[in-house]
């Protein structure tokens, strides 16, 4: 009997692992633009509108020459016209706080591509206290351009969720009254 509740615990244990965490997402969460777009190096304004705003369905953020897309695990910014940068231009994108996953923090980019700009890469993105950092100085903007990536996280230790955690306890509450209920019996 108590192979068959070791097991019965092992099984349940396993299926619990399996089960994984909520996957982590920037909807619904509040986000803030800065930029160096004045002319004046060293100097900057808030992104238009200018208030933090609420990540959801197209762009969050509309600057002079780009818009800026926060999407769940990823980041866009649209050329709307042609623009030539100088040098120390920088867009800044803070509190990149995780939805379901508040432990998630951002330490990388993936997937980074970039149509109709020239002279910006990925080297381009700095990553730090989730908040993404993109040098734009040195670069050529069509109207049509796109540039985009993924965000990579590193995700702190997963804690399974108060309900599984009950219904692995209620479950192992069951086996050994069975097994209790065996044993008076013979």
């Amino acid at each position: 009997m108590l192979k068959r509740l070791a097991y019965a615990a092992a099984l349940t244990l396993q299926a619990l692992g399996m089960a994984g965490a909520a996957q982590a997402s920037l909807i619904g969460q509040t986000v803030n633009c800065f930029d160096s777009l004045t002319g004046t190096p060293g100097t900057g304004r808030f992104c238009d509108p200018g208030a933090p705003q609420q990540v959801g369905p197209g762009p969050e953020f509309e600057l002079s020459v780009f818009a800026i897309d926060v999407g769940s695990e990823s980041i866009s910014l649209f050329g709307s016209r042609d623009f030539l940068a100088g040098d120390r231009f920088f867009l800044s994108l803070t509190d990149l706080i995780w939805s379901n996953d508040p432990m998630a923090i951002i330490t990388g980019i993936a997937n980074f591509s970039a149509t109709g700009v020239i002279g910006i890469e990925a080297s381009d993105v700095s990553v730090f206290d989730n908040a993404i950092v993109l040098d734009y100085g040195n670069s050529n903007w069509s109207t049509d351009s796109i540039v985009s990536f993924d965000l990579v996280t590193s995700h702190g230790q997963q804690l399974p969720e108060p309900a599984s955690l009950a219904l692995f306890g209620i479950g192992l509450l069951g086996l050994g009254v069975v097994a209790a209920r065996r044993r008076s019996n013979h």
